[in-house]
């Protein structure tokens, strides 16, 4: 089961979760994302859309440490079942 971390507080949560089980915080906005937006290339990464996507985020420390930390337990994932 993948799991998602709450970039407010940083409590574990399931994908499948909405909100957070420890905050209430909103863990993704699903109506942001198409289903064709999946991004498979670094180019795909950074189109205007996705440019205008991220200055619209505000992104503080806590917030910025919690994205290194979720992509570093994801990196830990992956090698793992390799």
């Amino acid at each position: 089961m993948d799991d998602i971390y709450c970039s407010k507080c940083g409590e574990k949560n399931s994908i499948s979760e909405d909100y957070c089980i420890e905050c209430g915080s909103i863990l993704r906005k699903l109506d942001k994302y198409e289903s064709g937006d999946r991004i498979t290339s670094f180019e795909d990464m950074f189109t205007q859309k996705h440019k205008e996507q991220l200055n619209e985020t505000p992104l503080t420390n806590e917030i910025y440490e919690l994205i290194l930390d979720n992509i570093y337990e994801t990196g830990k994932k992956s090698l793992k079942n390799k």
